[in-house]
């Protein structure tokens, strides 16, 4: 069953510009190490400074397991890590209309 989830990061102002080439820099290591990995979106919320949402998709629970722990995007875990100011939410997201 896909799994979906709504992951809200936040960074100070100022570390704005290295968070986003860290995620920049994280799109293409999924998309080549990670097939099950079906939608991998990021946003910068309006008018809430280093307020950022990623919209992501998995074939299933082990599929998103694997993204978390993939060795192949251990830097940019920890430059996440690094640079967070406050603690990430994690929502799952459950479709409407029984799909």
């Amino acid at each position: 069953m896909m799994l979906t989830i709504l992951v809200t990061m936040t960074v100070k102002a100022e570390d704005a510009d290295e968070f986003e080439a860290a995620l920049n820099a994280l799109i293409p290591l999924l998309r080549k190490t990670e097939p099950e990995t079906l939608r991998f979106d990021c946003y910068r919320v309006a008018r809430q400074d280093g307020v950022y949402r990623l919209l992501e998709a998995y074939t299933s629970r082990e599929a998103l397991d694997f993204h978390i722990n993939n060795p192949a995007t251990e830097a940019q875990r920890a430059t996440f890590k690094r640079l967070l100011s406050g603690p990430t939410e994690v929502l799952t997201l459950t479709p409407l209309g029984g799909k």
